[in-house]
């Protein structure tokens, strides 16, 4: 017996699947005597009733699948605002990232790394738990099984343990109470309209009618002489058992009875038999009734760690991603191993089908492959794209790995995603992405190899030749074969990174046990590094003197510094700007990695501060004395030297005091505090390979208070994030990341009219609030044409941005240096905003100082719309559009308030004598008022930035900030 399918018909029709189909859809078949037909589709003709939409226009297609990306950046920002626990963001700024200017995706990945790590070890990180006890969850869930199943779940799924967590899943829980087990029309339910299997759809389904939703009623057809309009018989599901067999089999299920009953089962409640059905109904038929609370839990869990809302988490989806990757890695790491295992002696493999003699090389080179693919980053990547990874086709799981492993770096390392890239630019692409990722692991592999290098590899930097450049590549190869020749000869030896190792023996404890006695008959300090010093020459056979001395000093504080700063992060940011760290000589590589930015200085500075807020027992004048050290030793190192050579081009001793009077007579602020000799703290610098200013950090630092930095930083990254899609929109608009820190800004900007102008001015005393203001003005009156408003921007902006580092170079407390950086963020953001011709113009009205928001549209050579919106207290939302055509203007003016609406048609006048004043005519202006009126548009439409705006635009709009003064 045959299935028969008419040839033209084929290539559109699913071939794992069977259903029972309308007569309609007999006379679109091939009919052959004594065989039955059988309609792929399960569908009617009518496909209203199904679901299906009609065909869309290209917009609308457009559109939806812009509202799809918002999605998938809703996504990534609920992960990072429900997973990210205060280890996590100690783990991440380890690494060197600043997770506030982090994208979200590349947040996400980071945190995949860590968890997934964490989720491989088996190891319990102590602190996910401390949010909130047992006890305090019983409290907010009324029910002490809740608080235990709930607790338990967020640490499976290495989620803190934070209230809106608990909250989301007791949620869940409480709705799972009032669900029954599914009937057999709400199986039915749910497979005809292909639901998730949540609890929401399941309360859903067994309170709806089937008979609505049950699609269109299905048949079973033979020839003319067979069945039409009736259900199969036990005989029809005889015949066809064959390709329903088939259908299990490619379902991945069993077939046996339970199966073969579910097919039957399918066909008879007139539903498509595919393998999706079949799968999703074992899936219904897997979960017991009523709902476990364990299962509700650790399915709302997962969701929550995998940035799903958990009214939509799976039930049968109860481990996060990084669990489920976790568990992966583990899985292939031993059919690896065991494989390799099985060559060696010479058995077949079963994971690898292939036996001793037969093409080991090839065997073993593929597993090896495996072994080297098998990173975090390309694994979890595979298990989010839902692959089905086969482990018997080890070959395709390397190509599989290695493509993710690239997707999961390319954010990092290119500019645009591989999505983006065109077909014709593909391999370019993918080309380059591949070298940079070898170039990445290299300097890993490279600094990795220095730290434990023997300590005369710093030998070869001292006898290079004048001006010539030694690299972080050729001192790593030094370090292999060093290395090497020590372990050959079995002598121990001296690493770069730890002191002499106690099994060293007393041979070269005694042949070292002059050092300090050899450092004096030079006359030379004995300090740590200068005793180092002595020691590498000595390993490398170079002459102990002087000169030397000084050269393996600098050789040992760069490589030291590039040992300690060559994070991930900056690794990844020096190689996608085209930088290559092997070949950087490497003391400008040391000089480039110690170089900060201004967020980069303050965020040092807010975390010292709240360290030294949370030390405890340190008075009042002691705070003040600290702040002044850490503002000294951070003038001393950006000073290169020039203050410590004032010092001593003096004559003066090297103290703090003389230092303080060298940094005062520099006229730089931030130092103005009292600190002497008698302070208690170094009385001299002792040049480290670590800045002053970190050992100050590091000595203000113990576990709890960094554990509660940490916390209090990641719960600061949280209130940051915003899944508003007007702020998200803006942002993208811009082609900004959508970073914690951007989201914060936009959200004030957007939300909080006015507020960065507002926050910078009450940071001025009377004189710096004058000159503010001429600023103000100035920008005000540069609405002539759009080189000149870009000029006072830059003005502006530079201005704003020195009032913003030295109010933060003198502040004194951990929340005024956080608030500065974020005013700095909306600095960036507004003027990144004018770019794009929407410009945030500060403006006072009614004595209120707020913004006013215009967007400059031009339409074309002589026309085009100035788009303006405010919102005062007393004025309430305003959003106005002026359209510009041959110098006539009509406006639109819409008023969230009709009073409003009553004041500004009396001024109408007065609007149009302003515009006259600029060159233009008013033929009309219309008013409206609405209640709830949305004054957000501007920021989210994106405009043609290739038809240059007039002069009378600009105009117009310098006209508009006027007249909403007045």
């Amino acid at each position: 017996m045959n299935i028969n399918i008419p040839k033209q018909g084929r290539d559109l029709l699913n071939d794992n699947m069977i259903s029972i189909g309308s007569h309609d859809n007999v006379s679109r078949t091939t009919k052959v005597a004594s065989e039955y037909s059988v309609d792929i589709s399960g569908k009617d003709k009518d496909i209203s009733g199904f679901g299906m939409e009609e065909l869309k226009s290209f917009n609308d297609v457009k559109s939806k699948a812009s509202v799809k990306d918002v999605s998938l950046e809703h996504n990534a920002l609920a992960v990072m605002s429900n997973s990210m626990s205060g280890e996590d963001f100690a783990n991440i700024t380890k690494d060197g990232f600043s997770v506030s200017d982090l994208e979200p995706g590349e947040t996400v990945t980071i945190l995949d790394k860590i968890k997934t790590t964490l989720a491989k070890s088996g190891v319990e990180i102590p602190g996910y738990t401390d949010d909130l006890s047992t006890e305090q969850i019983a409290k907010i869930t009324g029910s002490t099984g809740y608080a235990i199943a709930i607790e338990s779940s967020l640490n499976d799924n290495m989620l803190p343990v934070t209230r809106e967590n608990v909250e989301s899943i007791d949620d869940a829980l409480k709705l799972s109470e009032r669900v029954d087990e599914p009937s057999s029309d709400a199986k039915k339910f749910i497979i005809n309209n292909d639901l998730d299997l949540t609890v929401t759809n399941f309360y859903m389904a067994n309170h709806s009618s089937s008979d609505s939703n049950s699609g269109g009623k299905a048949g079973f057809y033979k020839d003319a002489t067979g069945y039409v309009g009736k259900n199969p018989t036990s005989l029809d599901f005889e015949q066809l058992k064959p390709q329903i067999e088939k259908i299990i089999s490619d379902a991945d299920l069993e077939v046996n009875e339970k199966t073969l009953t579910d097919a039957k089962w399918l066909l008879e409640k007139d539903l498509p038999l595919t393998k999706e059905n079949l799968q999703k109904l074992s899936d219904i038929n897997s979960i017991s009734f009523p709902l476990n609370e364990k299962r509700v839990a650790d399915a709302s869990a997962a969701a929550l760690a995998d940035g799903i809302n958990v009214k939509d988490a799976i039930l049968t989806n109860t481990e996060s991603i990084q669990v489920k990757a976790g568990k992966f890695i583990e899985n292939v790491e031993g059919i690896v191993a065991n494989t390799l295992n099985d060559l060696s002696n010479g058995k077949t493999s079963e994971a690898y089908n292939i036996t001793h003699t037969d093409n080991e090389i090839s065997a073993r080179r593929v597993l090896e492959e495996t072994r080297l693919a098998l990173t975090i980053e390309a694994s979890v990547s595979l298990i989010k794209k839902g692959i089905n990874v086969d482990t018997k086709d080890l070959q395709k799981l390397v190509e599989d790995l290695k493509q993710a492993e690239k997707e999961s770096f390319a954010p990092f390392l290119m500019e645009e995603d591989y999505e983006d890239v065109p077909a014709d630019k593909l391999k370019a692409y993918d080309d380059e992405l591949t070298l940079k990722i070898d170039l990445f692991k290299k300097t890993t592999g490279a600094v990795n190899e220095i730290k434990s290098a023997p300590i005369d590899v710093i030998g070869e930097a001292v006898t290079a030749g004048e001006g010539k450049n030694v690299t972080l590549g050729e001192i790593a190869d030094s370090s292999v074969k060093i290395k090497s020749d020590y372990e050959k000869a079995g002598r121990s030896y001296e690493t770069m990174m730890t002191a002499p190792r106690a099994d060293m023996g007393d041979s070269i404890k005694k042949a070292f046990r002059n050092v300090d006695d050899i450092l004096e008959d030079l006359d030379v300090e004995v300090t740590r590094l200068n005793e180092k010093a002595v020691r590498t020459l000595g390993y490398a056979g170079i002459e102990i003197n002087e000169s030397n001395i000084d050269k393996a000093v600098n050789a040992t504080v760069a490589v030291e510094n590039v040992i300690a700063h060559m994070t991930p992060a900056k690794t990844l940011s020096m190689i996608r700007n085209g930088e290559n760290p092997l070949d950087t000589d490497i003391y400008e590589l040391s000089d480039k990695l110690l170089s900060e930015s201004e967020d980069e200085v303050n965020t040092k500075y807010s975390e010292f501060l709240y360290k030294l807020e949370k030390s405890g027992s340190i008075t009042e004048s002691e705070k003040s004395a600290f702040i002044g050290m850490y503002r000294l030793f951070r003038k001393i190192e950006k000073s290169d030297g020039k203050l410590v050579g004032d010092v001593i081009k003096a004559d003066e001793k090297l103290t703090l005091s003389n230092l303080l009077t060298s940094s005062r007579s520099d006229r730089q602020v931030g130092t103005d505090v009292k600190i002497d000799d008698d302070f208690g703290f170094l009385e001299k610098l002792i040049t480290s390979g670590e800045s002053i200013t970190d050992q100050i950090l590091r000595g203000f630092s113990n576990k709890d208070i960094d554990k509660e930095y940490a916390k209090e930083e990641a719960k600061h990254i949280k209130e940051m994030i915003t899944e508003e899609e007007t702020v998200i929109r803006a942002l993208e608009n811009m082609d900004e990341p959508q970073s914690p820190s951007n989201l914060a800004a936009m959200n004030m900007i957007i939300n909080s009219r006015g507020s960065f102008f507002k926050g910078i001015k009450d940071k001025l005393d009377e004189d710096g609030k004058a000159e503010l203001e001429s600023e103000i003005e100035n920008l005000q009156e540069s609405f002539e044409d759009e080189e000149s408003v870009k000029d006072a921007y830059e003005s502006f902006a530079k201005r704003s941005e020195e009032i913003l580092k030295n109010q933060a170079q003198t502040a004194d407390n951990y929340i005024d240096v956080r608030s500065y950086k974020l005013l700095n963020k909306q600095l960036n953001v507004i003027s990144k905003l004018a770019d794009s011709r929407t410009y945030e113009v500060p403006v006072e009205i009614d004595g209120e100082l707020t913004s006013i928001n215009l967007k400059i549209v031009s339409d074309s050579e002589n026309a085009g719309r100035v788009k303006a919106t405010f919102e005062t207290e007393g004025t309430g939302r305003v959003s106005a559009e002026f359209v510009l055509k041959n110098g006539i203007v009509t406006g639109f003016i819409a008023t969230e308030n009709s009073y409003f609406e009553s004041v500004l048609r009396e001024k109408e006048e007065g609007f149009k004598a302003e515009f006259e004043q600029v060159g233009v005519t008013v033929s009309s202006m219309d008013y409206a008022s609405s209640r709830g009126l949305n004054i957000k548009g501007n920021y989210v439409e994106r405009v043609n930035l290739n038809t240059p705006p007039t002069k009378q635009l600009y105009r117009l709009a310098k006209a508009i900030i006027k007249s909403v003064q007045k």
